[in-house]
């Protein structure tokens, strides 16, 4: 059995995941004051027409942890979505500290726990399974998730990265990550499925929902995923990341209604992460496992 790889588990949960956050401030009340209320929207403007670095520069204006996680959103949908790959690592270590501050300024303010998770499952991904590891960001970021959970249970982002921790565990680990790590198919489709029922209208879960139940297979999971896919795409897209993400939704759907098992599988590589391993594993649902994103140090 191959050694587990602290950096592809990451890479796969927050390529996965990181438009859930890139869209969170929709849904989380900003804390600001009357005197960065003004900031704060100017930098949500910003944020909303695609104008992420811009943004991100409006938000830390405000010193307020509302105006961090926003600044911390804004460079992690500007790395993952426009920045050269040369270029990825430095937003996301810029995305990390702006979230950490937002933590510091306001430890309760949820967005800047979920915004820190994603932040270094990316960070890690860019440095490497070593560094990652020593670094402990698997950790860490599932303590973020945690500690939101305990507290709102019903908080529709993190049942969303929830869902996806577990999906993403069975589609790299197969059924050894659901006896080690207590993965479980249903318990990740189930957290997804409270997301949207807590927010039908959401403009990005329905797409996730749909790439992970693609790479779970099954024509139950795809009929499902094909019909999140043509609600989501009825929708009025809210912002820049919302458009990107119909267009998305529109090669994906266009793939499975035509049949194009390929294409299905280049667009779950591109946006979820490659397999490591041949489909044909028996007795597994892809490949061998790797280590989720809640290992103790």
């Amino acid at each position: 059995m191959r050694p587990m790889d602290h950096r592809n588990f990451l890479s796969l949960f927050a390529g996965a995941l990181v438009g859930l956050l890139c869209i969170l401030g929709a849904a989380t009340p900003a804390r600001s004051t009357g005197e960065t209320a003004g900031g704060l929207a100017a930098a949500q403007a910003a944020y909303v027409r695609g104008d992420f670095m811009i943004a991100a520069e409006l938000a830390r204006t405000a010193q307020s942890a509302a105006g961090y996680a926003l600044a911390a959103r804004s460079l992690l949908a500007h790395g993952d979505l426009l920045a050269l790959p040369e270029n990825r690592l430095e937003d996301f270590e810029r995305a990390e500290s702006d979230a950490r501050k937002a933590i510091e300024l306001d430890p309760a303010f949820f967005e800047g726990h979920l915004e820190l998770a994603v932040a270094l499952g990316l960070v890690g991904r860019e440095r490497g399974s070593l560094a990652a590891h020593l670094a402990g960001y698997a950790s860490e970021a599932r303590r973020h998730l945690d500690f939101v959970l305990a507290r709102d249970p019903d908080n529709v982002w993190a049942n969303a990265l929830l869902g996806g921790w577990h999906l993403e565990i069975l589609r790299d680990g197969g059924v050894l990550g659901a006896i080690l790590y207590g993965a479980d198919v249903g318990e990740g489709v189930a957290r997804y499925r409270h997301a949207l029922a807590l927010e039908p209208d959401n403009g990005v879960i329905p797409y996730q929902f749909a790439l992970q139940l693609f790479a779970a297979g099954g024509e139950s999971y795809e009929q499902e995923a094909r019909a999140l896919l043509t609600r989501l795409l009825e929708t009025t897209p809210r912002n820049a990341v919302e458009i990107l993400t119909r267009e998305r939704a529109a090669r994906l759907l266009l793939a499975a209604e035509t049949g194009r098992r390929d294409h299905i599988e280049d667009i779950l590589s591109g946006h979820m992460g490659p397999r490591s391993e041949p489909e044909e594993k028996a007795g597994r649902w892809r490949n061998d496992p790797r280590p989720l994103i809640g290992l103790p140090r």
